[in-house]
This record gives structure tokens, sequence and C-alpha cells, in this order.
């Protein structure tokens, strides 16, 4: 697949098909996110312990907050970004080795996403497929697809909880997201574990949880 996607005419057509009720779905149990005032008192928590290297259940203990252990664990990981770096040689090892096991963590995520939109008969470039474009997201659609009651040209996956106050991760993300919006249209960021409600407020970008994307496209593929 290493030709370019199609454009969908007009930005006013696009606009209309956006529109049209044929192409938007009403979902009583959409995931809507998690509050800040819930979020930011477990990370604020894992930042200040964070030179203790704090487990979920030290978390848990300190808060009493009922998030999944997941998005915990992902806060703390977030926290530990904070600390001073470690540049003795034992410190450089480590981190060189828990960086290779985040990445084969986020590809491995990432590809079982993409087998199973490849699954359901969604017809779309990878990141890596998209050479010569200006911006290249994991998800590329050959047309514009309905997800969760949206229409999107592109999704970027992440396996991670999204929230506001991760440090050096949410304004690179945000840049990024703004540039998708606006040279390829319409899209969504997809979180594997969630995120907290409205920190990404970007035009032309919605937010999704993994879980209910998945839902959505298997039963829009079992109706095409």
């Amino acid at each position: 697949m290493g030709h370019t996607p199609s454009t969908f005419g007009s930005q006013q057509a696009l606009q209309q098909h956006l529109d049209s009720p044929a192409h938007t779905t009403k979902n009583n149990n959409a995931y809507l996110g998690i509050h800040r005032s819930i979020v930011d008192p477990v990370y604020a928590t894992a930042v200040r312990l964070r030179f203790e290297q704090p487990t979920v259940n030290d978390i848990r203990r300190k808060t009493g907050t009922e998030l999944d252990e997941t998005i915990v664990s992902s806060l703390i990981g977030a926290a530990r970004r904070l600390l001073p770096i470690d540049n003795t040689p034992q410190g450089n090892a480590l981190r060189i080795e828990q960086h290779r096991i985040k990445l084969a963590d986020s590809k491995r995520a990432e590809d079982t996403f993409c087998a199973e939109l490849d699954r359901l008969g969604y017809v779309f470039l990878r990141e890596a497929q998209q050479e010569g474009e200006a911006v290249t997201p994991d998800v590329r659609f050959i047309k514009p697809t309905n997800v969760c009651g949206h229409l999107c040209m592109w999704l970027e996956y992440k396996n991670y909880f999204g929230f506001r106050s991760n440090p050096y991760v949410a304004p690179a993300s945000k840049s990024q997201y703004q540039k998708y919006g606006a040279q390829i249209g319409p899209g969504a960021v997809v979180y594997k574990l969630g995120f907290e409600s409205g920190h990404v407020n970007i035009d032309r970008v919605m937010t999704f949880r993994e879980k209910e994307v998945l839902q959505d496209l298997k039963m829009r593929s079992l109706r095409r």
C-alpha cells in the first residue's frame, strides 16, 4: 500500500459528510475520560514519593484512589521521569534497558491494535508506509472512516494514560496532534488506558479509549 490516500473532495463536502446523521451514532455508554480532580491527587502523590520508588499499592494506600492499577502504574511512570538523571555507567545501562523495554511494549500494543483494524477490514497505512508525507500518524485511513460517531482520517495510538500534567510528553504530543489536524483533517488519539477528560482540547482532534474504538469498529464491520 505505497500510494497516497485519496482525498475526500472539498472541505465543504467533508464537513457535510461529518454532519450527516447517517455518519453519527448515539452511545449512552461512551467513555468520556476521568476528571482531573481524580487524576491530580494520585499523580501529585506519585511525584512526591518518586524518590522512594513507590508501588501501585503504595499510591493506592496513600490516596485511597479507585483508579485501575494500570492507570496508577502509568502515573507512577510519568512521575519517575522527574527524577534526576543517573549518569553513572550503571545508571546509563539501566536507562537504556528501560527505554528498550518501553519501546518494545509500545510497539507490541500498537501492532496488536493495528492488526485488529486490519482483521476487521479497515484499509489504512501504517507510519512506515507513509514515506514522503509531511506528517505520519500511526494510522492513516485510505478513506474517511467513522470511529465512535466521528469521521476520522487518521488515528494516533498511545500505550499509556493521557493526562495534561504528563511531564515532557503532553506538550510535545499536543503539538503533534495539531499538525495532524491541520494537515490531514479530522482524526483521533486512541489511548490504551484511557485519558483525563478534556486534556487534549484541539479542534478536529477527538480522544478515545482503545476499548471503545475496537467495540465500535467491530459493530460497524458486522453491519457492512
